[in-house]
């Protein structure tokens, strides 16, 4: 029997003795995983956002997380849409760590996914992208074929003028050399010409969204699947109260735990670190931590929402005043009033929340 210390089944092993399990209902699924090219692919980047490779597709580096939000989709969509390419060639990356490239201007400039940025934030940038793409490979192609660039039409991934006809993935290498063009020349479609931004996505014709094939057959890559070269898993025992602070700890029985490297305490509990997590968990399980809940939120839900209404009774901060709200209600001849109450809700994602550091000594963390 595997030592349950060490054993460390990964995501991937388990979706892969799904897949084994119902490899019947995988068939006929669009996996877009098996792209035609023979031999390696050559990528070229069309700007810090566009990566067009020598097998036609074409990359989006996104600088917002995909975590079932649907924004792979959503991004590329702009993109695809200004450089007038065949959706059957799009995929999409996560940008590097990069705050003057792929900073959030929604959040200061820092990269950082949230609040439902992505799409407002990102627009102007990506059809920017797109469309400074687009005119790049145009103008690959007209020195190419010795025309006027003006005689050139792009659409669904073919660039052509006459009798010349190429690939996006054919004019790659040229394109990528060019000197991308002044953002106030460039010329975007109009809403009536879309073909993907609101439009039904019709999965017979391979419109949808681009991440799921890769957690159905397991390819995506998430921070619990990047295991640097001696990489330790921390969990962290926190107060059951808010507020909590730690008063003190026994990490006799954590230390005790096959695996268990450390036991650290940090502003927010104890961290248990280990070698993978199910050692790091039933390290944290053995923890002994006595808490301090002198300063700790002690009120029941019940008591809560007493305090809540007491508070509603009395005026708040006025954030806008507009119109004759007030006056209008006390005239009226029948006021309909309803009291809704929710609960403290965690808007969690369901992975577990997680990050992996790699610190290389005279280099900076990543």
């Amino acid at each position: 029997m595997a030592d349950t210390a060490t054993f460390s089944p990964s995501r991937r092993f388990v979706l892969g003795v799904i897949g084994f399990g119902a490899a019947g209902f995988a068939v006929g699924c669009d996996m877009r995983a098996a792209d035609a090219a023979a031999g390696p692919v050559g990528q070229n980047m069309l700007g810090p956002y566009v990566r067009v490779g020598s097998d036609n597709t074409v990359t989006v580096f996104l600088r917002h997380l995909e975590m079932g939000q649907g924004v792979s989709t959503g991004l590329t969509t702009i993109v695809a849409e200004e450089i007038d390419a065949d959706w059957s060639q799009m995929r999409f990356e996560h940008s590097p760590a990069d705050d003057k490239l792929y900073g959030n201007p929604a959040l200061g400039g820092m990269m950082g996914t949230g609040g439902s940025t992505a799409i407002f934030s990102s627009w102007e940038q990506l059809r920017t992208a797109g469309a400074s793409a687009r005119e790049m490979l145009r103008q690959a192609a007209a020195k190419k074929w010795g025309v006027d660039a003006a005689t050139i039409t792009v659409a669904k991934g073919q660039v052509t003028s006459g009798a010349n006809k190429a690939t996006f993935g054919e004019l790659a290498v040229e394109a990528s050399a060019l000197t991308p063009p002044d953002p106030k020349s460039l010329k975007f479609k109009e809403a009536s010409a879309y073909e993907f931004i609101g439009k039904e996505r019709d999965p017979a014709k391979s419109l949808g969204r681009l991440d799921t094939p890769g957690k159905v057959n397991a390819t995506a890559q998430y921070a619990l699947d990047y295991h640097p070269e001696g990489t330790l898993t921390a969990v962290i025992a926190r107060s059951p109260k808010f507020g909590g602070k730690v008063a003190s700890f026994d990490d006799t029985g954590a230390k005790a735990v096959a695996g268990v490297t450390d036991v650290v305490q940090v502003p927010n509990g104890v961290a248990v670190v280990a070698t993978n997590f199910w050692a790091a968990r039933k390290g944290r399980e053995a923890l002994k931590v006595t808490w301090d809940d002198s300063a700790a939120e002690t009120r029941s839900s019940d008591a809560m929402f007493d305090d809540y209404r007491k508070l509603l009774a009395k005026p708040g901060l006025e954030a806008r005043k507009e119109g004759k709200g007030a006056a209008a209600l006390q005239g009226a001849g029948q006021v309909i009033t309803a009291d809704f109450e929710f609960p403290y809700l965690v808007h969690a994602p369901m992975e577990p929340l997680n990050c992996v550091i790699e610190y290389k000594p005279g280099e900076s963390c990543t």
